[in-house]
């Protein structure tokens, strides 16, 4: 009897222990299915709230401004950057756009981002020319980095010195390039004649070096490098010389030697002027 009390009471005991497991392991999962279904759902709300106010026509893009321009105009710009209509400020493709507009030969930099709540803004930086240059395939543009970077269209206005002589036979001299630029920046900075608006052809030759022509039909054989004291022994001379343009008549000045000067004058006939050059 007293066996089967027991066992009675065993077998009790480990009914009551599977019990409670079996309720505490399906308190936990409905737990975890509860916190499971309130993440999805959670989840799902955000999902639809994001997508809801990425569409929302609050937020459709109703303006686009360009910044930045000089010689460009807006209305190139964003016919260029050609915005769909249909985008929002979160949709639109910025990085297409910038693209788009970064075709342009004139630009150089284009930045594209959003202004809240529904513009966008195109902020551009243009090449800024610094010289002509003339090669076998027509006439190019350089801008201030000495790169060459698009062909002179004759309709564009540009009031700069035209480089020739550094395109040779065998294609770009990138040195001369360099050199002749640097003058053309020695030429902004100096206070006196020649400036650059003096200056109609600025001429590379290996063995001379630079030669400029300007516009009252003097000559200036410069050589290489110390622009700054030839100019300043060049405004000496003329002052000695008293000399004014005659018709017939032009001047050369040779400061390839920065110590002294040789002063050549010739009745030969004149190269014509920026505007003739570019047209030959």
């Amino acid at each position: 009897m007293k066996i089967g009390k027991w066992l009675t009471s065993t077998v009790t005991k480990r009914k009551g222990r599977i019990r409670r497991r079996s309720r505490r392991w399906f308190s936990e999962t409905a737990a975890a299915v509860s916190v499971l279904a309130a993440a999805v759902l959670l989840s799902s709300l955000m999902v639809c709230g994001f997508a809801y106010i990425l569409s929302h026509p609050f937020f459709t893009v109703r303006d686009t401004v360009v910044r930045g321009l000089n010689r460009l105009t807006e209305t190139e710009i964003r016919e260029m950057a050609c915005p769909d209509s249909s985008w929002t400020l979160f949709t639109a493709d910025l990085e297409a756009l910038r693209d788009r507009v970064g075709r342009h030969p004139w630009i150089k930099e284009v930045h594209v981002g959003r202004e809240f709540p529904d513009r966008i803004v195109i902020e551009v930086l243009e090449h800024e020319p610094l010289a002509l240059i003339k090669g076998k395939d027509g006439i190019h543009i350089v801008d201030r980095d000495n790169k060459i970077f698009k062909t002179w269209d004759p309709k564009e206005t540009i009031d700069c010195p035209v480089i020739t002589g550094v395109v040779q036979k065998d294609g770009l001299n990138k040195e001369a390039l360099q050199r002749a630029c640097e003058l053309v920046r020695s030429l902004e900075e100096n206070d006196a004649f020649p400036r650059c608006d003096d200056v109609s052809e600025i001429h590379y030759d290996e063995a001379v070096g630079i030669t400029i022509y300007t516009d009252n039909r003097l000559y200036l054989r410069l050589g290489i490098g110390d622009y700054s004291e030839k100019f300043m022994r060049l405004q000496r001379v003329l002052r000695e010389l008293q000399w004014q343009a005659r018709a017939g008549t032009c001047l050369t000045i040779d400061l390839v030697d920065v110590a002294r000067a040789v002063v050549i004058q010739r009745d030969l006939p004149v190269a014509g002027s920026a505007t003739d050059k570019l047209s030959t």
